[in-house]
């Protein structure tokens, strides 16, 4: 924590896993609490007892944010994605959360499960939250199911459906479909701007970074796997310079326009690159991002 206040770091986001798995959290939160960051909490809430939420609460004003997984609106689906009583043990923790004056965020990860329940969702939500983010699932860990990739009309779909919430309830729905639809309609309407940079949209070893419970640093949750330096006895500065940060850089800033794949796309100017997770299996170029493709989410 000293090194990521030393290069200045803003925001440090506690994930897991699940975080209050550890019984040292506390002191680890407490830690965090006493440098300059902006701290943000990614939870399930199932262990989060009175005790720990009059904890969480004590950390404000630097903690701005407890965000909550939400994968449906009862239990029925959120165990269905989560495991059996997680959903009742999630809202208890909810609840001492808000009784200890807590709002969490929350979010979902819209997959084949949930997609016909969204607006009800997000109706759970907001009763208890501020926000809730809809993302799109990313089969990008072991031992994650292939019945829950949504397909291109599904995705669609998910992208329309998060839009109309957006318009019903400003200010409260986010995510990176909110995101997504916003781009797909700029290029529709004719309003996109011409794209900045050549790559993939990646913030990995740039504006973030994870470090793991045994000291590697990985670009970002997505790539947990993938090793870019040791942070214990090392400077920041040092892990970032590394081989495999430049390496991996260098893959993911590849210009759409040496991809086979990209070149001729009539959307080209305008694609931002989309996440390198999906196409990043096997050696070589990357190509097209399945869940951010302009190409396949506008012409199908």
């Amino acid at each position: 924590m000293d090194e990521l206040a030393r290069n200045r770091i803003l925001y440090l986001t506690v994930s897991g896993g699940e975080p209050f798995c550890r019984e040292d959290l506390p002191d680890l939160l407490a830690a965090a609490h006493s440098r300059p960051f902006q701290m943000r909490i990614n939870t399930n809430a199932t262990l989060i007892g009175p005790a720990e939420a009059g904890m969480l609460a004590r950390l404000r004003p630097r903690l701005v944010d407890v965000m909550v997984g939400l994968e449906g609106p009862a239990a029925e689906t959120h165990d269905r994605i989560r495991g059996a009583g997680s959903f009742g043990a999630m809202m208890r923790g909810v609840r001492n959360m808000l009784g200890a004056g807590l709002l969490p965020s929350f979010y979902c990860t819209v997959s084949t499960a949930n997609l016909g329940m969204l607006r009800e969702v997000a109706g759970t939500a907001l009763e208890l939250g501020t926000t809730i983010s809809f993302n799109p699932f990313v089969r990008s860990g072991p031992c994650l199911p292939d019945d829950l990739e949504l397909s291109p009309r599904e995705l669609r779909s998910a992208l329309e459906e998060v839009h109309r919430l957006a318009v019903e309830i400003p200010g409260r729905i986010g995510g990176t479909l909110l995101q997504t639809w916003a781009i797909v309609r700029d290029v529709v309407d004719g309003r996109a701007p011409s794209r900045e940079g050549h790559g993939h949209s990646c913030a990995g070893c740039v504006r973030r970074v994870i470090v793991l419970p045994d000291g590697w640093v990985s670009p970002c949750d997505h790539f947990p796997d993938l090793r870019i330096g040791f942070l214990p006895g090392s400077t920041l500065r040092e892990v970032l310079e590394s081989p495999a940060a430049v390496a991996f850089r260098r893959r993911v800033e590849e210009p759409l326009e040496n991809l086979e794949s990209c070149r001729d796309c009539r959307f080209l100017p305008f694609c931002p690159g989309g996440c390198p997770v999906v196409p990043w299996d096997g050696a070589g170029q990357l190509g097209p991002d399945p869940l951010g493709c302009l190409k396949v989410l506008i012409d199908g």
